[in-house]
């Protein structure tokens, strides 16, 4: 015979398998090693930037600012680039230059990593 205290016990154990289920099937962030730091989606872009060794900024007047960690490249959108960071950018006289002078202080601090791609 199952009493209310039985029945409550067999729910909430029920509740934390179900619980259990549905944590192990949601999303996780995506996310990858590269220069020695890992890449996250929703992450600080500017301090992820700052953790990781080797990183490089290259310029398309098509894609705008794009930062390559290792095997890893990260578009910055103009939205996430202060206003010193968009006169360094108009300032570039080539529509392509693979390797510029962009500083993880032209970021700003609220950017977040949007998404990446492995090249």
């Amino acid at each position: 015979m199952l009493t209310d205290s039985s029945v409550a016990q067999a729910e909430t154990a029920e509740m934390s398998v179900n619980e259990k289920k549905a944590a192990a099937d949601a999303p996780t962030a995506k996310s990858i090693e590269a220069g020695g730091t890992t890449i996250t989606v929703g992450a600080p872009l500017a301090e992820t930037l700052k953790k990781a060794k080797g990183a490089r900024f290259e310029y398309n007047a098509d894609f705008g600012v794009d930062v390559v960690v290792g095997n890893v490249m990260i578009r910055i959108p103009d939205e996430d680039i202060t206003k010193e960071g968009q006169d360094f950018v108009n300032a570039i006289p080539s529509d392509i230059d693979p390797d510029i002078a962009f500083k993880v202080s032209f970021i700003k601090p609220s950017a977040k990593i949007k998404d990446f791609e492995k090249i």
